[in-house]
């Protein structure tokens, strides 16, 4: 199965909903208040979710290895990643591309993820300190 990274620019709770065709489990040994990592099966199908926040005054390195080894834990089954990098770049449809962007991007091609982060020309971040 492909791996597939999907960038949110708001910052989000990871929710599961459980009924009878879902069971999900946290997994501990890689969440922390900005990460959380779940198995998730649902009618058969097994693979994980993670949720991620890259605060803006820490190094992304630190966060990019924080999702290393989740590729790492999760290989084999499916994984779908939803982060908020805190970062821009013209991979995620954004006009321009900053050194947290650019790092990100490289990790996001070496590691043969896709990115799903479809253009609507509507911004999904709007401050007096810009928007993209």
């Amino acid at each position: 199965m492909q791996n597939i990274c999907l960038w949110q620019w708001q910052k989000e709770n990871c929710r599961i909903v459980n009924s009878n065709n879902t069971d999900a489990v946290a997994i501990k040994q890689v969440s922390d208040e900005d990460a959380t990592l779940v198995e998730i099966s649902f009618k058969g199908l097994n693979f994980y979710g993670a949720s991620l926040y890259f605060a803006i005054n820490r190094d992304i390195e630190r966060d990019i290895g924080k999702v290393g080894e989740i590729i790492e834990l999760s290989r084999g089954k499916g994984l779908i990643l939803s982060i908020d990098s805190n970062s821009r770049g013209k991979l995620s449809h954004d006009t321009n591309t900053n050194q947290r962007g650019k790092t990100l991007e490289e990790f996001v091609i070496t590691s043969d993820l896709l990115l799903l982060n479809e253009t609507s020309g509507i911004p999904t971040f709007e401050t007096i300190r810009g928007r993209s």
